[in-house]
């Protein structure tokens, strides 16, 4: 869930050229990959795998400081002021689920 703190929530904020909208709420646009980090209930200790055509492997990092960056090779997106998804992906999901048929 997005949090109250998110810019999305900014209260009379409109562009001048749409004065209807100063009271409309606005979400922001939220990629499958965060939405599968959020359905899959990561946090702390818990990620989850995507396989399809690419793979991805995400996580949720809250309580962010203003100066954190995420681990070299590894890609961040953020959720709300305090958390963001972090996580790593490979062009070959196909592959990946070969070898764990190959090895299990």
């Amino acid at each position: 869930e997005v949090g109250d703190d998110h810019p999305s929530y900014a209260a009379g904020s409109a562009h001048p050229r749409y004065p209807a909208l100063s009271r409309a709420r606005f979400l922001p646009a939220l990629g499958d990959g965060a939405c599968a980090a959020f359905a899959a209930r990561c946090g702390p200790g818990r990620a989850s795998v995507t396989v399809g055509t690419s793979a991805a492997v995400r996580g949720i990092v809250e309580n962010i400081s203003d100066d954190w960056s995420p681990p070299p090779g590894l890609f961040a997106y953020a959720v709300d002021g305090r958390r963001v998804v972090v996580g790593g992906a490979l062009t070959d999901g196909a592959s990946a689920l070969g070898w764990c048929r190959r090895l299990f």
